[in-house]
């Protein structure tokens, strides 16, 4: 759907996972920004790592994560 729209490939990438997915998004020098969406607990801990990092960051923590 996004390279329908015009977005070249690479710029968004989707990635479902656990902490192993997160550390190595984290720790990875190449990733050079990160936007999640989950409790606020998690999404604290990815703010502050990714701040520490030097990656662009949104978090977004909420009670309620989805929507019906």
């Amino acid at each position: 759907m996004m390279s329908d729209a015009g977005l070249p490939g690479g710029v968004l990438n989707v990635v479902h996972g656990g902490s192993e997915a997160v550390d190595a998004l984290l720790d990875h020098r190449d990733v050079a920004a990160v936007s999640f969406v989950g409790s606020t607990r998690v999404a604290r801990i990815i703010y502050r790592r990714s701040a520490e990092a030097g990656k662009k960051v949104q978090a977004l923590g909420a009670r309620r994560t989805t929507w019906w």
